[in-house]
This record gives C-alpha cells, structure tokens and sequence, in this order.
C-alpha cells in the first residue's frame, strides 16, 4: 500500500470518527435540554399545576377551557372507553384527562403547538398527536348523539331567515371565523 493512500485513508478514518463523535455530543446535548423542560412536567406543568385550582373556581375554569366543568366530565367520560393506554417501563402515559385538557386548551385559543407544548411540558410532536387523536375521538363519539342531520325544512328556514334578517339569499349557516392580522 503507497503512503499516499496510508495518509488518505487515515484521514477518511480520522474524519468519520470526528463526525461520528460530533453527531453523538449533539445528540447528547440536545435530549439534556429536552429532559429539563419535560422532567418537571409533574410540578411545573399546567395540568399538574394550574389545572387543579382551576377545578375549584367554576369561572376560572370557563375562562381557561371556554366551558363549564360538568360538560369537561360529560365529555371525558364519553370518550375516556376509546382510549387504550398502556404503562411501560420507560414512561407513563398521558392520562386521558390530560389529553383532552391539551386538546380544549387548544381549540379555545388557538394557541401554536409549541406554546402549549411548552406550558404542559409535552413535546411538540406529542402535542400534535394528542390533539388529532382527541378530536377524531371526540367527533366519533359525539356525532351521533349530539349533531342532527338537518332536514329540508330546516334548511328552507334558515335560508329564509338569513334572507330577511342579512339579505343574504340562498343561506343556509354560517361559521364563526377568525382575524388574522397580516
């Protein structure tokens, strides 16, 4: 073997060893600030921490969750059967309580993922997932019992009723929206 190829293949050994080492210290330095923010989710996270106080004062919780305790229970009991959770030796799960207090938390301010992430100590992904999950949850559990499927009449009032109250003819509902300031 030539020297000259000794000397490259020496350096090729001696980057990808750096490289691989590099690639394990980042890794290593970001699950050490991920660990800090989601160890003390048991203390500092809101379901642990502010969820509780919130429970005692029905306004409180109104103004958190834009309802009323008794219908967070309605609806936790209804969809708490749907969820199968399992404990394994690494984590416990995300209680369903605290799945569906993210997702509320989430319809009702239309909050980014990462603030709520970070203000229930979940990560972002988890944050995402959970919020999906629910709402399929909640829309198969619920359809059914509490949305009518409308009829013809139902419709030709609402129309009429559109018609003469905003002069918008051929309406039948509209949809609250949201503001974006661009």
């Amino acid at each position: 073997m030539s020297s000259n190829l000794q000397k490259q293949l020496f350096l090729f050994e001696s980057t990808t060893l750096k490289y691989l080492l590099y690639k394990k210290y980042l890794k290593k330095r970001r699950s050490v600030v991920n660990s800090i923010i989601y160890k003390d989710r048991l203390v500092f996270g809101e379901f642990f921490h502010l969820y509780p106080q919130l429970r005692k004062n029905e306004t409180s919780f109104r103004s958190y969750t834009r309802m009323t305790t008794d219908t967070f229970d309605y609806i936790l009991k209804l969809i708490s059967p749907e969820f199968d959770l399992k404990t394994t030796n690494f984590q416990e799960p995300i209680s369903v309580e605290q799945r569906l207090l993210v997702t509320i938390r989430y319809l009702a301010t239309g909050l980014a993922f990462r603030q709520i992430a970070i203000s229930f100590r979940i990560s972002k992904s988890a944050v995402s997932s959970i919020v999906v999950e629910v709402c399929k949850v909640i829309w198969n559990t619920l359809k059914f019992k509490h949305m009518s499927i409308p009829s013809v009449d139902t419709f030709k009032s609402t129309a009429i009723e559109f018609h003469e109250k905003w002069n918008f003819p051929n309406c039948v509902g509209s949809i609250d929206g949201k503001h974006i300031r661009l």
